[in-house]
């Protein structure tokens, strides 16, 4: 009989739910490597495998082992082909979307991967059955940055008719514009970002007119 070997998002909650393991932290364990194509084959709504671990390991997985890991590490190599580098792209951390005013990042260790599901479904508004069963899990990012990103332009807008409502009220020498009625952390993060950039445009200006010398060991 052949059987799929796919890590859906179903299968990736029930190798976290057995092991309490992300599945983003597995190595060369063989242990983990078998639970995971173990929760491969059972998620896989082609498959009809209905055994139980130690079934699996007693009479199964001896014969056909090398077979499956095969497949996985193919699906595997496959998928991450997409997967967007985290650091290069500088995509901000998934607990974002509850909260974009939180720039505090998570501890990876603590975190289970299953627990974008729900964030799938409800602020991305996903179909359960895509998600669980359809859908790669290196699209959860793609997914979960636009939400992040339709959640603040929600928050930007609240605060405008915010700024709106108030603006007969308050003194509009202060309050110029919704900025100043409070600033939002990425706000915050853009704004430091391009007065860093204009600093080192402006200091490089006067030591190209010779008004400041040029430190090397700073710029180096």
């Amino acid at each position: 009989m052949i059987y799929n070997i796919r890590p859906n998002f179903y299968a990736i909650r029930l190798f976290e739910r057995m092991t309490n393991t992300s599945f983003l932290d597995v190595n060369d364990d063989p242990i983990l490597i078998t639970k995971v194509l173990y929760c491969c084959l059972i998620a896989h709504p082609e498959n009809n495998f209905r055994m139980t671990y130690e079934e699996a390991i007693a009479s199964f997985f001896p014969k056909y082992i090398d077979h499956f890991v095969k497949k996985f590490t193919e699906e595997m190599l496959f998928v991450n082909q997409f997967k967007a580098d985290r650091e290069a792209s500088n995509q901000p951390d998934d607990s974002s979307i509850e909260n974009p005013e939180n720039s505090s990042p998570r501890k990876e260790e603590t975190i289970l991967f299953s627990s974008v599901i729900p964030i799938l479904i409800r602020d991305c508004g996903l179909d359960p059955k895509y998600v669980l069963y359809e859908m790669d899990y290196s699209d959860c990012e793609f997914y979960i940055q636009s939400a992040v990103d339709k959640k603040r332009e929600d928050m930007e807008e609240q605060r405008f008719w915010t700024y709106l409502m108030m603006a007969p009220h308050i003194d509009g020498k202060k309050i110029k514009g919704p900025q100043d009625l409070f600033e939002f952390s990425w706000e915050v993060g853009e704004k430091k970002t391009k007065a860093e950039e204009k600093l080192k445009v402006d200091r490089k200006r006067l030591i190209e007119l010779g008004i400041i010398k040029e430190n090397k060991e700073e710029d180096s």
